[in-house]
Protein backbone atom coordinates (compact mmCIF):
# COMPACT_ATOMS: atom_id res chain seq x y z
CA UNK A 1 0.00 0.00 0.00
CA UNK A 2 1.42 3.52 -1.09
CA UNK A 3 1.88 5.62 1.84
CA UNK A 4 2.21 9.09 0.27
CA UNK A 5 3.20 10.88 -3.28
CA UNK A 6 5.71 12.95 -3.01
CA UNK A 7 8.28 15.31 -5.00
CA UNK A 8 11.42 14.90 -3.29
CA UNK A 9 13.59 11.01 -3.48
CA UNK A 10 14.07 11.68 0.10
CA UNK A 11 11.92 14.14 2.56
CA UNK A 12 13.51 13.69 6.06
CA UNK A 13 13.13 10.46 7.66
CA UNK A 14 14.20 9.31 10.46
CA UNK A 15 17.16 6.94 11.13
CA UNK A 16 18.54 4.77 10.98
CA UNK A 17 16.55 3.41 7.73
CA UNK A 18 17.56 2.25 4.79
CA UNK A 19 15.52 3.36 1.49
CA UNK A 20 15.07 0.31 -1.09
CA UNK A 21 14.58 2.26 -4.56
CA UNK A 22 13.18 0.54 -7.75
CA UNK A 23 11.61 2.47 -11.04
CA UNK A 24 7.99 2.53 -11.13
CA UNK A 25 5.16 3.24 -13.89
CA UNK A 26 3.24 6.02 -14.31
CA UNK A 27 0.06 3.47 -13.61
CA UNK A 28 1.16 3.36 -10.42
CA UNK A 29 0.96 7.06 -9.48
CA UNK A 30 -2.60 7.22 -11.38
CA UNK A 31 -3.98 4.27 -9.58
CA UNK A 32 -2.63 6.12 -5.86
CA UNK A 33 -4.30 9.24 -6.71
CA UNK A 34 -7.42 7.38 -7.79
CA UNK A 35 -7.80 5.54 -4.51
CA UNK A 36 -6.96 8.60 -2.70
CA UNK A 37 -3.77 8.41 -1.52
CA UNK A 38 -2.22 11.72 -0.15
CA UNK A 39 -0.14 13.97 -2.17
CA UNK A 40 3.19 16.58 -1.43
CA UNK A 41 3.39 17.62 -4.90
CA UNK A 42 4.78 21.17 -4.62
CA UNK A 43 5.38 21.34 -8.92
CA UNK A 44 2.40 22.75 -11.00
CA UNK A 45 2.82 21.28 -13.82
CA UNK A 46 3.23 17.85 -11.82
CA UNK A 47 0.21 18.67 -9.95
CA UNK A 48 -1.75 19.99 -13.02
CA UNK A 49 -1.17 15.88 -14.49
CA UNK A 50 -2.20 14.61 -11.21
CA UNK A 51 -5.13 16.07 -11.49
CA UNK A 52 -4.57 17.85 -8.34
CA UNK A 53 -4.26 21.53 -6.49
CA UNK A 54 -0.52 21.91 -5.33
CA UNK A 55 0.63 20.87 -2.05
CA UNK A 56 2.79 22.18 0.48
CA UNK A 57 2.57 20.23 2.84
CA UNK A 58 5.37 17.61 4.24
CA UNK A 59 5.40 14.05 4.22
CA UNK A 60 7.84 12.15 6.70
CA UNK A 61 8.01 9.14 6.04
CA UNK A 62 8.02 6.06 8.59
CA UNK A 63 10.12 2.34 9.03
CA UNK A 64 7.78 0.18 6.61
CA UNK A 65 6.36 3.04 4.60
CA UNK A 66 6.24 2.22 0.85
CA UNK A 67 5.68 6.01 -0.93
CA UNK A 68 6.24 7.32 -4.96
CA UNK A 69 8.72 10.03 -5.91
CA UNK A 70 7.24 11.77 -9.31
CA UNK A 71 9.75 14.25 -10.38
CA UNK A 72 10.86 16.18 -13.30
CA UNK A 73 13.93 14.50 -15.07
CA UNK A 74 17.03 15.49 -14.69
CA UNK A 75 17.98 18.14 -17.39
CA UNK A 76 14.38 18.76 -18.06
CA UNK A 77 14.09 22.77 -16.66
CA UNK A 78 16.55 24.86 -14.53
CA UNK A 79 15.86 24.43 -10.85
CA UNK A 80 13.05 26.43 -9.67
CA UNK A 81 11.66 27.35 -13.03
CA UNK A 82 7.59 26.11 -13.21
CA UNK A 83 7.70 24.42 -16.50
CA UNK A 84 3.93 22.49 -17.90
CA UNK A 85 5.52 18.77 -17.47
CA UNK A 86 4.24 16.00 -19.67
CA UNK A 87 4.42 12.23 -18.24
CA UNK A 88 7.58 11.51 -20.96
CA UNK A 89 9.27 14.62 -18.40
CA UNK A 90 9.11 13.10 -15.09
CA UNK A 91 10.82 10.06 -13.15
CA UNK A 92 8.60 7.55 -10.93
CA UNK A 93 10.04 5.81 -8.37
CA UNK A 94 9.08 3.71 -5.76
CA UNK A 95 10.91 4.07 -2.19
CA UNK A 96 10.39 1.27 0.63
CA UNK A 97 11.50 2.56 4.03
CA UNK A 98 13.26 -0.42 6.07
CA UNK A 99 14.74 -0.20 9.33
Amino acid sequence: MIAAIVNALVPPVELPAVLEIERAAWAEVEQAVATGVPHYIRHGGTAKLLGVPPNDGFYSPKIGDVYLVVRLKPGTAPRGVDVEARVEDLEVLRVEVRG
